[in-house]
């Protein structure tokens, strides 16, 4: 039984169809057309959809030549690239299927995704990557090559990318061909391994049916144009940028620039100038706080005139998010300030050619779509998970955004809301299995609906609110129960916190364990010091201190944070504190950490 139901609507596909179709489309219509730029030599480098294709046909032949059979795994290591997109569809057009692996894996976690996957190839960005692959390679009995895309390495079962390459020069044409006409709709052609908040990864099996739908959904709500540009900086591994890098592409108009690292990324943004970004909250929140300190060090006129600015793009896009249209007087005051304000905001921070911003795969607060509305930016929401392809709402251009909402249901999904409030879903690009598990892919499906674990709701006009995670919950010892995320986003939109994990699950009252935002409190309370000085500083405790007050007058005593504790250490990937797209683990961190609950707590 469900309290409410919606549809994104649903338009039929020819069974049969696979993403090459896509590809033999854009190599006849835009084959001299860019879909790729390289940054080489101070120049962004284009790579056209005819020297693509080339370069995918090659690779699968030299994956046959390889050795590689249907439905074999072809594991992906490496940041962002040319060969790791070719890679990914050629081991598709082989008969394969590929699998990313997160750069951050440590090689007992890249051993588990060679067995799990029974991957006979592996391909490494460098040789730095396949030094981590070779600290497994005993334990992985599968494993036939290691594939260098840019080097060489010593070891034997490595080969260069030159050399791989070359072994195809001997299989001909006509077989790739085969092996593309054997594909099914529910033969696998992707495995994502999620990367979960805990326990091992789970393989989220994408069918080439599935695939083809990611294809066409990508672009579904993006309204995309000749001459669309995007950045891919996020892991590849993740099915929002794989969706947005290598599925998107096929079906779209827009060409792909790959940025050089996420150290380099403010500089790429500059360089790239992207009409269309997609950042999760951190990316967003990170420059939120660089713009914020730049307006805190404005003085007298200037920054009266940024304060009035900010103030006219919040309340302009007050308008834009209600579907009416801002009187007269406003819009004027508006295009005023973007000559003066917006416009010079936005290019020192590579954002300036946008149409369309997005966030996705965690929750943002709504106090940062509000600042990038006051520099004239609207951000707007994705909502999806690997199992259902990386999109299934969005803040569709059709409709007014709905503040704290993540959008309608895009096309060929459907959203209804079980009686306990978890959010189910079921769509064309839905997953088909957990590789080798049947029984969580049984618990995770009912009939074709995905139980995605979340909870949220769908109001009157079809908008759905996500409200946290099933397993999240928080129930005291008085037997309320509290779901955190809200709160940790709301925590994490103060100006001096990186991080923040709300505890209180058996106690009668919650707790906060957090972390600092160095820069921010070195700046905004003119601190000095590194995090450990700061983390023992009276007035960034008070400051903290002062930002909860304010955060606990907008909820019940019941959710009230009455307590709160700095950790000792920032969280980071490499601790396993933080999944690669940055989301928190919060059960990791409250195990790791139990010391300094039992002092919140009384505990000895």
């Amino acid at each position: 039984m469900t309290l409410k139901y919606i549809s994104g609507g649903v338009t039929a596909r020819t069974p049969g169809n696979h993403v090459f179709d896509f590809l033999d489309s854009q190599t006849q219509v835009r084959a001299q057309s860019s879909a790729y730029f390289t940054r080489k030599d101070d120049v962004w480098e284009p790579t056209s959809w005819s020297e693509y294709a080339n370069l995918i046909d090659a690779a699968a032949k030299s994956l046959i030549a390889l050795g590689l059979q249907k439905s074999d795994a072809v594991c992906i290591l490496g940041f962002n690239r040319l060969e790791w997109v070719t890679m990914d569809l050629a081991a598709m057009k082989a008969g394969g299927m590929s699998a990313g692996i997160y750069q951050t894996c440590a090689p007992e976690e890249i051993a588990y995704i060679l067995n799990h996957s029974e991957a006979p190839f592996i391909v490494c960005e460098n040789a730095g990557y396949a030094d981590t692959v070779i600290q497994a390679i005993e334990t992985c009995p599968s494993l036939k090559r290691i594939i260098i895309m840019d080097g060489s390495h010593s070891h034997p079962l490595a080969i260069t990318w030159d050399e791989f390459i070359a072994k195809g020069d001997s299989v001909p044409s006509e077989q790739v061909r085969e092996r593309v006409d054997a594909i099914k709709d529910a033969d696998i052609g992707g495995l994502i391994y999620t990367s979960g908040t805990t326990g091992p990864p789970k393989a989220v099996a994408l069918s080439h049916g599935a695939i083809y739908s990611i294809c066409d959904n990508a672009n579904n709500f993006l309204g995309l144009m000749e001459g669309d540009r995007l950045l891919s900086y996020l892991p590849l591994s993740h099915i929002a940028e794989k969706a947005l890098t290598i599925y998107g592409p096929l079906a779209g108009k827009q060409a792909i620039y790959f940025a050089r690292s996420m150290e380099m990324l403010p500089q790429d943004l500059t360089e790239v100038r992207p009409t269309i970004f997609f950042g999760v909250p951190r990316v967003w929140e990170k420059l939120q706080a660089g713009v914020s300190l730049k307006f805190a060090q404005a003085e007298g006129k200037k920054a009266k005139t940024l304060q009035d600015a900010m103030q006219v793009g919040k309340a302009y896009f007050t308008h834009a998010r209600s579907g009416t249209k801002p009187p007269l007087g406003l819009r004027l005051k508006y295009k005023l300030f973007h000559t003066l304000v917006y416009s010079k905001v936005q290019a020192a921070i590579g954002l300036d050619k946008l149409r369309a911003g997005f966030t996705g795969a965690a929750a943002i607060s709504k106090d940062t779509p509000l600042f990038f509305n006051g520099i004239g930016i609207q951000v707007a929401n994705v909502y999806g998970l690997s199992e259902n392809g990386g999109g299934a709402t969005a803040d569709l251009p059709h409709y007014p955004v709905r503040l704290g909402s993540v959008g309608k249901p895009v096309k060929n999904f459907e959203i209804r809301i079980a009686q306990d409030d978890e959010i189910e879903m079921k769509g064309s690009s839905l997953f088909s299995c957990y590789m080798k598990d049947p029984d969580a892919t049984a618990q995770a499906l009912d009939d074709g609906w995905f139980k995605t674990g979340d909870m949220g709701y769908l109001d009157d006009d079809g908008y759905l609110f996500i409200t946290g995670r099933k397993k999240d919950l928080i129930i005291t010892s008085g037997g309320k129960n509290i779901t955190p995320s809200n709160l940790e986003t709301e925590m994490m939109s103060l100006p001096f916190v990186e991080h923040a994990v709300a505890v209180g699950d058996g106690f009668h009252f919650l707790s906060a364990l957090i972390t600092l935002d160095v820069t921010a409190c070195q700046q905004g309370l003119a601190r000095e010091g590194d995090y450990e000085t700061l983390a023992a500083s009276a007035a960034v405790r008070d400051a903290i201190r002062s930002g909860l007050d304010a955060i606990n007058e907008g909820h019940a005593r019941v959710s009230n944070i009455r307590e709160f504790r700095i950790l000792p250490n920032p969280l980071s990937i490499e601790a396993g504190y933080l999944t690669p797209t940055l989301k928190v683990k919060r059960a990791k961190i409250i195990s790791d950490h139990q010391s300094i609950l039992d002092d919140i707590y009384g505990k000895k």
